[in-house]
Formats: structure tokens, C-alpha cells, sequence
């Protein structure tokens, strides 16, 4: 691919043995299908080190594709986004602080960051960094609807609801936004998005009763801007499906990856019928073989629950990982075929051959979330076309 940037990870052991190449272009079509599907503001997620992509040039570059905000876990990295990759004037959300982040608290404040209050103890903190930095509060009130994670619960609403308007009254907080999350959007119309549906409405009554007035309401996360389109309100918060990986099975958006790891053979052999491969030999060779030693493992990303069932590219034909993933190498089973020390090997991402993070996903036991922000820091990131 042509057009090829920086934004390396923070330092890159396997320079030269694995990369993991970045798609702009995939990402800001995948921005272009979101929006198809949700025609309103876009806060595009680019916490956990922009899903393992890496967070300055992840950002840098869903904004130039039309993102109208940003989403962050810590204050840490909303800081990291306004004063290292100069992202100014981008509205950004940081989901989590705690309570004695005080300082910390007054700088983003200053940066003009937002930051989510689900309790009392959070709606103190942020009111008395604001008197402090003499500067008022982008905030907004997260209610918990029914994930029982984060949020408010709704015995707390009315309570929180009259503090913020006082906290408005003052001076020191603007109430930018009411905000929640599903906890089985991917799953359509079950009872328990019904519910989380209706508490929000509670919610949204309960602030109007209160005096607050809140100009904007999200909700909606990959799985629900697919298929729940009354929950899409003033703004969605796309994640998982920005990079490439469909959230909700069977759908059928053109999502296309984002990230494609890749290393390249560092050893070839021929192995007898009979030998064992790999820690504790849960895998024989059942006739000699050509075997592969591609040095990324599990210390990269590669998950060790994957062993005995992943695949991977080489020499355009998938094949299997044999053995246990080690913490810095995986053996390929090359069978009778012709390879050689240095050809490329694509773990993931790449046309249709490959195996994708979905894939990945399956084999080890989790979701593609893990595999992006499991890629290890030692692997070279480069954002490509």
C-alpha cells in the first residue's frame, strides 16, 4: 500500500520480524457504514490504545475521517490526545477517574475535556476541580439502565439530578450530556434491552423534573447503531465496528479490518513421523513434515488458548498452528510444501484468505476487542494508504 505514516507503538522489538499494518482507508469506510446506519454525531472509541491500534494516529485519523467526537477510558489519555497529538478542537470524552484525581481533574478541565460522573463522590471531585481551575465542567451523567457496571443507579437519580442543577447554577459544571450502555445490544430485542430502554426514558424525565437542561442524549454502542435504531438519539459511540469486526452475528454490514498482523518465517525444517511439537507435546506428527517457526507468540498477542485450533497465511494457503503458542513462537504445519526462511505470514487481516480477528476470536475463546488490544507493545504499528 502507498501513502504509508508513522505512529509506531511506544518502542518496536519485533521491527524487522512483525508489524501490524493499519488501514485509514478501512477505518473511514467503516465510519462511512456506521453512519449509514446512524445519521447522527459519531464519538468514535478509540480507548485501550485505540483497540491496540494505537491511540495518537487511531485518532488522528477517524477525525479526519468525519468523527465528530472522541471517547477515552482515562483522563490520562484525553490529555495524551489534546497536548501530544494536538487534537484541539474535537470534542473528547473520558469515561473513568477517580475521586482523588484532583489535579489531574483541573488539567483536562483546562483542556476542554469532558468527563463522565456517575456518583456523588465523582460530582464533588469534578465540581471542586472546576472552582479551583475557575473554569466550568464539561460533564456528562452516566445512569445505570441495567449492565450494573458503571452509572447511577436509579434510586440515586433524583438525588444526582438535583446536585447537578445546583452544580449548573453555580457555575461550575455544564451538563453536556445523559448517557448509558447496553449490556446485550448485539442480541436485538430481548427483555433486557427493553428495559434498559425504558429506564433511560425514566431517567431522561427524572433530569427534566430536576431543572436540568440537557442538550444531548447517547446510548447506542457498535452492536446497537446495527439494530436498535431508537436508541440512536443525539449521538452513538461506535467501537468494535470501526475496526473492522461485525459485532452482531449474521448482519450484515461491509465492515472491512482495519489491522493486519503479520510476521515472517524464521526457520524451516523436516520433522519426523512420530516427533512432538511444542510444550508438553500435546501434538505428534502424524507423517514427516515441513514445519514453519514464525517467532510471535503469545507475549504479542497470539492467545495461548488458541493452540490447536488457530491457522494462519503462508505462501497463500492457510495453515495450522501445531503445538502449544509459545510466549515468542508458533510452529506452522507446512505438510509437504515448499517454504522458506523469510516468507511473509499473515496471522489476520488480509483479503479474503486469511483468517480474520473474528476467526481468532473463535478459536481462543473470546472477541475481537481482546485480539486488537492483545497485540503486544513490541509489535511495530504502521497506518498504510
Amino acid at each position: 500500500m502507498s501513502g504509508e505514516t508513522g505512529f509506531l507503538a511506544p518502542h518496536a522489538g519485533m521491527a524487522g520480524i512483525a508489524e501490524a499494518r493499519l488501514s485509514a482507508a478501512n477505518l473511514a469506510h467503516n465510519l462511512s457504514v456506521l453512519r449509514s446506519h446512524a445519521p447522527v454525531r459519531h464519538m468514535a472509541m478509540v480507548k485501550a490504545d485505540g483497540y491496540g491500534h494505537g491511540l495518537e494516529g487511531t485518532a488522528a485519523h477517524v477525525v479526519a475521517a468525519g468523527a465528530d467526537w472522541l471517547g477515552v477510558a482515562t483522563l490520562a489519555e484525553a490529555l495524551d490526545l489534546r497536548h501530544r497529538a494536538k487534537i484541539v478542537d474535537t470534542p473528547i470524552l473520558a469515561v473513568f477517574f477517580v475521586p482523588h484525581q484532583i489535579q489531574q481533574l483541573r488539567e483536562a478541565i483546562a483542556a476542554d475535556v469532558d468527563v463522565s460522573v456517575a456518583g456523588i463522590e465523582q460530582l464533588e471531585a469534578v465540581a471542586e476541580a472546576a472552582r479551583v481551575e475557575g473554569r466550568r465542567a464539561r460533564v456528562h451523567w452516566k445512569v445505570d439502565t441495567g449492565i450494573t457496571r458503571g452509572g447511577a443507579v436509579e434510586s440515586q437519580w433524583p438525588g444526582m439530578a438535583e446536585r447537578l442543577r445546583r452544580y449548573v447554577d453555580s457555575g461550575d459544571i455544564e451538563t453536556v450530556a445523559l448517557w448509558s450502555h447496553f449490556a446485550r445490544a448485539e442480541e436485538g430485542d430481548v427483555d433486557a434491552n427493553t428495559h434498559q430502554k425504558r429506564a433511560f426514558a425514566r431517567a431522561w424525565e427524572v433530569a427534566g423534573a430536576a431543572g436540568l437542561s440537557i442538550p444531548m442524549r447517547h446510548f447506542a454502542n457498535s452492536a446497537a447503531i446495527l439494530v436498535h435504531p431508537d436508541a440512536h438519539f443525539d449521538m452513538v459511540r461506535p467501537g468494535i465496528a470501526l475496526y473492522g469486526s461485525n459485532p452482531v452475528s449474521g448482519h450484515n454490514a461491509d465492515f472491512r479490518p482495519t489491522m493486519e498482523l503479520r510476521s515472517h518465517v524464521s526457520l524451516v525444517k523436516r520433522v519426523p513421523r512420530g516427533a512432538g511439537v511444542g510444550y508438553g507435546h500435546i501434538y505428534r506428527l502424524a507423517q514427516d513434515t515441513t514445519t514453519a517457526l514464525v517467532p510471535l507468540g503469545y507475549a504479542d498477542g497470539i492467545p495461548r488458548s488458541s493452540s490447536g485450533q488457530a491457522h494462519v497465511l503462508l505462501r497463500d494457503k492457510v495453515r495450522p498452528i501445531i503445538g502449544r503458542v509459545s510466549m515468542d513462537q508458533v510452529v506452522v504445519d507446512c505438510g509437504d510444501d515448499t517454504v522458506a526462511a523469510g516468507d511473509p505470514v499473515v496471522f489476520f487481516g488480509a483479503g479474503t484468505d486469511a483468517p480474520g480477528p473474528d476467526d481468532w476470536a473463535r478459536w481462543s475463546g473470546t472477541i475481537a476487542n481482546e485480539i486488537f488490544t492483545g497485540i503486544g507493545s513490541r509489535v511495530p504499528r504502521r497506518w498504510v494508504d
